[in-house]
């Protein structure tokens, strides 16, 4: 099920255990931040699955993001990895699932989104409940990349714009 809400301080949102995505009001009559619809359904997807949807993608964004892990200070690693392990791989995998489903659509959107929070967020700085922007796009990026979509990421990249 999907709604609009007025009294509610987050962009889309979703409740799991209840299958209901929630939009922000007039977000029916947009169609520009659809794709972003698509990483709620990766969340009841996630649910639905009780997690495992998270297992194969585990596997290839663990060994993405491997090559940056000793860049960090060591307490740091610590926090990042339970981030990593409890909070952050639904995240990735809702990215994952929602590139996959409408593919560079979704990539626009969330640049689009990045583009309307600049100066108040740090693309680069991870949240308790979010990984960092910036790894969020690369992941969406390599997703494209996995789906042959080479020619519109490298559209992408001669703007300049995706990470």
């Amino acid at each position: 099920m999907i709604f609009t809400t007025s009294n509610h301080h987050l962009y889309y949102w979703t409740i799991p255990q209840y299958d209901i995505i929630f939009l922000p009001v007039g977000e029916e009559q947009i169609l520009l931040n659809l794709p972003d619809m698509y990483h709620e359904i990766g969340h009841l997807l996630y649910a639905m699955f009780g997690g495992k949807s998270c297992e194969i993608s585990a596997v290839e964004i663990d060994r993405y993001f491997m090559g940056i892990k000793h860049k960090n200070k060591e307490i740091e690693i610590k926090k990042i990895n339970f981030l990593w392990c409890k909070k952050w791989i639904e995240e990735f995998t809702c990215d994952l699932t929602a590139t996959y489903m409408i593919g560079p659509a979704y990539a626009w959107t969330h640049l689009k989104l990045l583009s309307n929070e600049f100066g108040k967020t740090d693309i680069y700085k991870p949240s308790s409940s979010h990984p960092s922007d910036k790894a969020r796009m690369r992941i969406i990026i390599l997703m494209m990349d996995k789906l042959g979509l080479t020619e519109e990421k490298n559209n992408s990249n001669q703007y300049g714009i995706l990470f």
